[in-house]
């Protein structure tokens, strides 16, 4: 059923060029005139003022007219021995141009539809892109938690190592050494509580000969701390590699994603305004060569109908100046007189046809030419504000992306430092 709406969407419900368009389909592509089987409501033109339609922009009414005309058998409606050929013909031409001005107005709608459909694949792809920046930053304070433990376990080595030989207390019931004399107690009171009852002085006596400096002790004591600190460098260097290695693989991720999504993103859109420039071009190029071809076609009919008419003015007159001669019987009209009438009454009839039939067309004409413009300025104006918001959206993840590189740079720079320092320290 074919419709053409007033206002909002661009869509007619035609679909005479079978099945769905792609880009690079032409709109004349599997197109076929339909036949004409409706009949004319001819009250209802009667009743339809021509001058009111043109004045007040009237679409409603030549939405419930469109059918009646475009489809119309209008042999079955005029008697053709009194009607001229090229009438019909003219009437004729304007049915498949509404026809075909039809198919390109669904032609149009799909491709249009194709757009939209990029542009949400376009948004799909800018939240997918999200999803990815959400992953890393979540990946990077991860990584920020276990930087902090290191720190922690870091002081803890560094605290180590600065409280010296002397400040060990030794287990007199074993070869374990604390830091701290409440931790030495503890260990005392939980491994060896049996052994202490039995033997209360050892733990002192054990305390005393360290603070003395004897000097096996102190070189046993010595060489196992040296062991452990050498054991604490190396595991700490290899965290730090480690850490560094981590650090520069998520920088080189976090640019390549970056890359990878600018390039994406300068394609698709060079890709939308080529294809949307192109279309113009090309729709603007056709539909003037069309309405061009049209007119032409249609001032050629007229002109022809009006050398036909002029030429059967000339030959009557020329017959009536030959032949005519008063009748003796009084002043009768003979049959030169009444094929002249005849004639004129016809002349006056495809007059007021082709009159009314170019106020249609034009009206017609004007309609869909104001429809495309309407719908070309309003897809302009949706891709302008969809690029702007995905200037936007990109400008943001960009935003984030430095963000995150800082961040990450910042961590590195710190971890290096604080290497540095207390590598200097233990040194």
């Amino acid at each position: 059923m074919y419709s053409m709406p007033v206002s909002g969407g661009i869509s007619n419900g035609y679909h005479g060029f079978g099945g769905t368009t792609n880009e690079h389909q032409k709109p004349e592509q599997g197109f076929a005139f339909k036949r004409r089987f409706e009949r004319v409501d001819w009250r209802k033109i009667a009743s339809i003022d021509v001058d009111r339609i043109s004045r007040n922009l009237d679409f409603h009414v030549l939405q419930e007219n469109i059918l009646n005309i475009t489809f119309c058998n209008i042999e079955a409606e005029l008697d053709m021995g009194s009607v001229d050929p090229n009438f019909v013909k003219l009437f004729k031409l304007a049915q498949l141009t509404i026809e075909y001005l039809l198919h390109s107005q669904e032609f149009l709608s799909t491709n249009t539809a194709q757009v939209e459909d990029k542009l949400k694949q376009s948004q799909h792809e800018n939240e997918e892109t999200i999803n990815q920046l959400e992953k890393v930053k979540q990946d990077l304070a991860d990584m920020k938690k276990e930087n902090h433990k290191r720190k922690k376990m870091l002081s803890a080595q560094q605290q180590m190592m600065q409280s010296g030989v002397n400040s060990y207390h030794k287990c007199a019931f074993c070869a374990k050494a604390f830091i701290n004399p409440s931790f030495l107690t503890a260990h005392v009171t939980r491994r060896h509580n049996a052994s202490m009852a039995t033997s209360p002085g050892n733990m002192q006596l054990d305390s005393t000969n360290q603070q003395s400096g004897m000097p096996d002790s102190t070189n046993q004591q010595s060489a196992m701390l040296n062991t452990g600190v050498r054991n604490t460098l190396q595991e700490i260097q290899d965290q730090l590699k480690q850490t560094q290695a981590q650090l520069e693989q998520e920088k080189n991720t976090i640019n390549a994603l970056k890359n990878k999504e600018g390039e994406k993103d300068n394609n698709r859109d060079s890709e939308i305004r080529n294809e949307m420039e192109k279309w113009r071009i090309k729709q603007t190029e056709q539909h003037k060569l069309e309405m061009d071809s049209i007119r032409d076609m249609f001032m050629k009919e007229l002109k022809e109908v009006n050398e036909k008419y002029s030429a059967s003015e000339r030959a009557v007159y020329q017959h009536h100046k030959k032949y005519g001669k008063p009748s003796n019987l009084g002043e009768l009209k003979d049959d030169i007189e009444l094929d002249k009438d005849l004639i004129l009454q016809q002349r006056e009839e495809v007059a007021k046809l082709k009159e009314q039939l170019s106020d249609q067309l034009n009206n017609v004409e004007d309609a869909m030419y104001q429809k495309f413009e309407d719908e070309r300025k309003a897809l302009a104006k949706k891709q302008k504000e969809q690029d702007k918001k995905h200037k936007q959206e990109l400008a943001e993840l960009k935003g984030a992306l430095l963000d995150a590189q800082s961040a990450l740079e910042e961590q590195k720079d710190s971890n290096k430092g604080e290497y540095d320092k207390r590598v200097s320290k233990v040194l």
